[in-house]
């Protein structure tokens, strides 16, 4: 009768034990993963509000009392490679940091370090083949995008950048001291026949366009309003010249970080966030290959 007992107890209890382990498996949401410690520190809030009405340029890394773009104000992203970090705008605050109009990196981005999206090929021609959209991640990883379109007649088209994969975003993410140093989106390979085809800035026929400008924003409060805009998208690729010349390959979108101790209103549920990679460029000619498109960007808020 003992030995009956215990063993209905022995059985009563596996089955609260698997009942609850039930339980706990389903209800389990696992915590969201620390921010990076690049995110620390919300500066000094040494320099002013700039709080622009109309349109202003800034680049680089700041530290603001407080950060305001106001509704119907544009501030442009501007690459320079005279200022770390050089094509990105980073804004730390101890402040609130509001944004209700327009902050533009579209194709602002010609980078060292490509830790945006990933750049679309070059398309190819009867004599040579379009180049391939290359880039690096940091000093230790270098990254290429689309590859160019194959020699042949016709060239061949180029190929699209592929997204970014979790695994390097989560290097990124851990690693942005070193990486946003000169950071955006990748640009796109040039088009065979292209006349210079290493500055996506010069517009030329068959360039690949220029990546799209990276945005950090690390500030103890932000509120981004069902206003605001964040335009980040890659530039298309550049047609061809006519003839026989391969098309442009699009750049990738840029990034867009925030960290705050409080969100009034979060990039995540307001506003409008663009990311997207450029379309690529059309080629020359029928005996051409056109541009690959970019991949577009990514975004993370902490």
């Amino acid at each position: 009768m003992g030995n009956y007992m215990n063993r209905k107890i022995r059985l009563a209890l596996a089955g609260l034990c698997v009942a609850a382990a039930a339980v706990t498996m389903g209800t389990y949401v696992p915590p969201p993963p620390p921010a990076p410690h690049f995110f620390d520190y919300f500066g000094d809030g040494s320099e002013p509000d700039p709080s622009p009405t109309g349109t202003i340029t800034l680049g680089g890394d700041h530290s603001y009392a407080s950060f305001t773009v106001n509704a119907g104000a544009t501030v442009n992203i501007v690459e320079d490679f005279n200022t770390a970090p050089s094509s990105t705008l980073i804004v730390r605050s101890p402040g609130t940091c509001t944004i209700a109009g327009t902050i533009n990196g579209r194709g602002a981005a010609n980078p060292v370090y490509t830790i945006g999206g990933v750049g679309g090929g070059g398309g190819g021609s009867p004599t040579a083949a379009g180049l391939q959209a290359l880039g690096v991640i940091s000093p230790s990883l270098d990254f290429n995008g689309g590859a160019g379109g194959a020699q042949g007649n016709p060239g061949g088209s180029g190929q699209d950048g592929t997204p970014l994969s979790s695994v390097i975003k989560t290097f990124i993410a851990d690693d942005l001291p070193s990486t946003i140093d000169s950071s955006g989106g990748m640009p796109g390979g040039a088009g065979a026949g292209a006349a210079n085809p290493f500055d996506c800035h010069n517009a030329q026929p068959g360039n690949g366009g220029c990546g799209g400008a990276g945005l950090v924003l690390v500030c103890r409060e932000i509120d981004f309003q069902s206003t605001a805009i964040v335009d980040l998208r890659g530039q298309d690729g550049f047609a061809g010249a006519a003839g026989p010349n391969g098309g442009g390959g699009g750049g990738g979108g840029g990034y867009f970080f925030t960290y705050a101790i409080a969100y009034i209103h979060s990039p995540a549920n307001s506003g409008t966030v663009l990311l997207d990679g450029g379309a690529g460029g059309a080629s020359g000619g029928i005996t051409a290959g056109a541009g690959g498109g970019g991949s577009a960007g990514w975004s993370r808020y902490y």
